[in-house]
Order: C-alpha cells, then structure tokens, then sequence
C-alpha cells in the first residue's frame, strides 16, 4: 500500500493559487470546521459576518512564512518601518501610504522577525527548509470531496514534502 499514491488519487494534489484565490474558494477549512464545531453561530460570524482586521500577532506570522518558506519573498508582503519613525507623524503616515497592502513591521517587529529566522537558521532541520535544501514545496492548495458527506474540503499546508511523508505547519506563538 503506497498512502501516498493513494492520497494524490483522493486528493487535487497541489494546485499553485494565491492566498486570495484560495479563501475565496467555497470549500469548507479547518478554520470553518473549527468555527462550526463552536456553534453554527460561530459559523454564520464568519461566512457572512464583517470582514475581520488583521492583527500585528497574525500580520508578524505572515511575514515569517514570507521570509522563512522557499518560493516566498518577506518584501512582496511586509516592509520595516524605519527606526524612530512613527505611523502618527507626518513621515510615518507618507511612509505608510507609499508601502499601502503591506504589512509595516515597526522596529521591535522587525527584531522579533529577525529573531525568529535566527532560531530557524540554528536547527539543522529548521535551517534546511529556510534554505530550500528540503524537496517539497510552500503553500500549495489541496482540495478533496468527503466520501462520507459529500463536503468539498481544502487545505493550504506551509510546507508539504514532495513525497508527502511530513507537513510543515509555522507558527510563531
């Protein structure tokens, strides 16, 4: 039995999406599941609720993933704001319009950022993703229908290996 033959014939094995494309799919996440398994009010809140803000805890997520996944780029999504530059004066607010849909890491963002990709680039098995030595790839989307429900399911992993014997999930708390 190869499981993972027997999982690229289940599964739409790696379609390259943006991140947009893939939440604007209509299959049914983790997150949702997690959401309705809350209440189906949890649910409804997410489906059809206000779009939610970013926060800076997920905004430095993303910019880790950035910087730290092979085929990523830390300058396309986040841009440091220059020390002692504030979003509030005059500078801050020029420099914040002409950075606009991306993330601004001010100086202690930017550090615990740099931090985080020294802790990766000391561990040989964390280094070796960071440096693209691993074989697999980032952010691939995976689509599926539920045999027993009929639900279409998706799933955007950090880092799949080619041979599918490990998922690689980020995080930064």
């Amino acid at each position: 039995y190869d499981a993972s033959t027997r999982s690229k014939e289940l599964m739409n094995f790696g379609i390259e999406m943006t991140n947009a494309e893939y939440h604007a799919h209509e299959a049914i996440s983790k997150s949702k599941l997690d959401a309705a398994r809350k209440s189906g009010k949890h649910l409804k809140d997410m489906l059809y609720g206000p779009p939610r803000e970013s926060t800076a805890a997920f905004d430095l997520g993303t910019a880790l993933h950035a910087a730290a996944l092979p085929g990523e780029n830390v300058d396309e999504v986040a841009v440091r704001m220059p020390e002692g530059m504030k979003k509030t004066t005059k500078e801050g607010k020029t420099f914040v319009s002409d950075n606009k849909g991306k993330i601004i890491l001010n100086t202690s963002d930017g550090h615990v950022l740099d931090e985080m990709m020294v802790s990766l680039a000391v561990h040989p098995f964390t280094r070796s993703l960071v440096v693209g030595d691993l074989k697999g790839k980032a952010e691939q989307s995976f689509f599926c229908t539920d045999e027993a429900t009929g639900l279409e399911l998706k799933a955007r992993p950090d880092f799949i290996f080619d041979d599918l014997s490990l998922i690689i999930d980020l995080k930064t708390t």
